[in-house]
């Protein structure tokens, strides 16, 4: 299997109880944003600044991917 395939299954499962729980058009419009999200985030590293720790850079991503998260919890996002 896949990398990215079997990050998709647990995420699937730990949100929905699994994919095939979902209907067909729900699964696949998920599966496409979650890989989108997945190649955002190679591009990020990609292309971003050389002057920049790769290690900043992941800080920086980590915070606002948990900030992302308490706006979930909280409702706003």
């Amino acid at each position: 299997m896949n990398h990215i395939e079997r990050q998709w299954k647990t995420f699937a499962q730990a949100c929905f109880g699994g994919e095939d729980s979902l209907p067909k058009q729900q699964r696949i419009d998920i599966k496409r944003t979650f890989f989108a999200g997945v190649a955002a985030l190679i591009r990020l590293t990609v292309e971003s600044d050389p002057n920049q720790s790769e290690e900043d850079l992941l800080s920086e991503i980590q915070v606002e991917l948990l900030t992302f998260n308490e706006d979930v919890k909280a409702g706003r996002a």
